[in-house]
């Protein structure tokens, strides 16, 4: 019977000494575990926080590109789309946002084909395989223009933590980082077509705003822009968010004859998206 209780007990209960210690070395076994387990947990945190390269952009984008040109000139445009678009042909633009700080926004933007799945890079990359940190892109051509010549355009992008992607976007939270970083530019190609040839540009934008918003899509809640009383419904909400956490500009004014993007990224609730809206100020045609 004495044998058979022994043999129910726990190892740490057969581990432990006559007076109901465990003995020292058991001890620090269990504290050397609990610091791996600790650092591992550390560094694997500390990984996922650290931004990668971007080698896309050092790749294709060329930050020595002739853009101020005399009127009448074509500037070069500074993103090689011939070798991206024979990568992925579903690539429409690329997008920059400057930064006074090192992270900056630069990513090519593609948007699916009738032949795609709708939202296909919400999580893929630009060879189109799986990516759980998707690219940016835009809707299909029913929804927004490929040329951006849309009233809003809506850019989409993960709201990664190592600030990746639109990871950055919520630096726009803060009151100073806003009024010192407004602008964005969006970048498109040239192409012939019937032996014409079309201008690639260099779209210039200054930020409006950016707010909180809820999780409707925007094209659909504002019936896709069709009329200008819906435009100016968004143009309204833009000025004059309904949330506190936002910033505004007092100094552009939006009409519904203007051109607006809107970069829509994802927050820490399901029910909320964070919004950076800005208005086209300038358009350089490129070679």
């Amino acid at each position: 019977m004495k044998n058979e209780n022994t043999q129910k007990k726990s190892f740490f209960e057969r581990s432990k000494t006559k007076n109901g210690r465990f003995p020292t070395g058991y001890f620090v076994l269990f504290i050397l575990f609990c610091l791996i387990f600790i650092v591992s947990a550390v560094l694997l945190l500390c990984r996922s926080c650290v931004r990668p390269k971007n080698k896309i952009s050092e790749q294709y984008y060329n930050k020595n590109a002739k853009t101020d040109v005399k009127k009448g000139e074509l500037a070069e445009n500074p993103i090689n789309f011939k070798d991206l678009q024979a990568k992925n042909a579903e690539v429409i633009g690329w997008i920059r946002v400057p930064s006074t700080e090192d992270e900056i926004i630069n990513y090519p933007i593609l948007q699916s084909s009738f032949e795609t799945e709708e939202d296909f890079y919400i999580n893929h990359d630009i060879d189109k395989k799986y990516d759980r940190k998707g690219s940016i892109y835009i809707q299909r051509e029913d929804i927004n223009s490929s040329d951006f010549s849309d009233f809003n355009t809506v850019i989409y992008g993960h709201n990664m933590m190592n600030k990746s992607m639109f990871g950055t976007l919520k630096k726009y939270r803060n009151t100073d980082y806003f009024k010192n970083n407004r602008t964005v530019y969006i970048y498109t190609p040239s192409y012939k077509e019937n032996g014409q040839f079309f201008p690639g540009h260099i779209k210039e934008y200054k930020i409006v705003s950016a707010f909180i918003f809820d999780d409707r899509l925007i094209p659909t809640a504002y019936n896709h822009f069709l009329d200008d009383e819906k435009k100016q419904s968004f143009i309204d909400v833009c000025k004059s968010p309904n949330t506190l956490v936002k910033n505004v500009a007092d100094d552009l004014d939006v009409t519904v004859k203007d051109h607006l993007i809107t970069l829509s990224t994802c927050t820490s609730a399901e029910t909320e998206r964070y919004l950076v809206v800005a208005k086209l100020v300038k358009d350089t045609e490129t070679k």
